[in-house]
């Protein structure tokens, strides 16, 4: 395994070492962001027991960003935190929009949903689905 070096203030090498071995500003690395994020925390060792498919996802996903797996999970755990507010759960929402489909019949397929959000950012975009008579 080669060690990583970065230029120092003074123009030297200096040996960067794990986690932040990823981290130094590598024209590759596509969230530099993510570094400062990574060097803020405070860092913990933890034993995760996953399986294999997921582990081999999260070895693939960091090799592609150039990141380590820390990196990755990190950056996961920080999307998950942006759009789901597990403290207090929307159940209002949930039963309005339940109730809604009961009423009408009508929702937008997954299939449907899957093959929209496949196609953004090609330059054949599907229009947002909608609903529909589905069951």
């Amino acid at each position: 395994m080669s060690t990583m070096t970065r230029r120092d203030e003074r123009g030297g090498l200096a040996a960067l070492s794990p986690p932040y071995a990823a981290c130094p500003e590598l024209p590759s690395h596509d969230n530099p962001a993510a570094c400062d994020y990574l060097r803020s925390m405070n860092l913990i060792r933890r034993t995760l027991e996953i399986d294999a498919k997921t582990d081999s996802r999260l070895t693939e996903i960091a090799a592609e960003r150039g990141q380590d797996v820390a990196t990755v999970l990190a950056d996961v755990v920080a999307l998950l935190d942006s759009f789901v507010n597990l403290a207090d759960p929307d159940v209002a929402e949930d039963r309005r929009r339940l109730d809604a489909y009961i009423a009408t019949g009508q929702a937008v397929p997954l299939d449907d949903v899957k093959a929209w959000v496949a196609s953004w950012d090609a330059p054949d975009e599907l229009p947002r689905p909608s609903p529909s008579k589905i069951g």
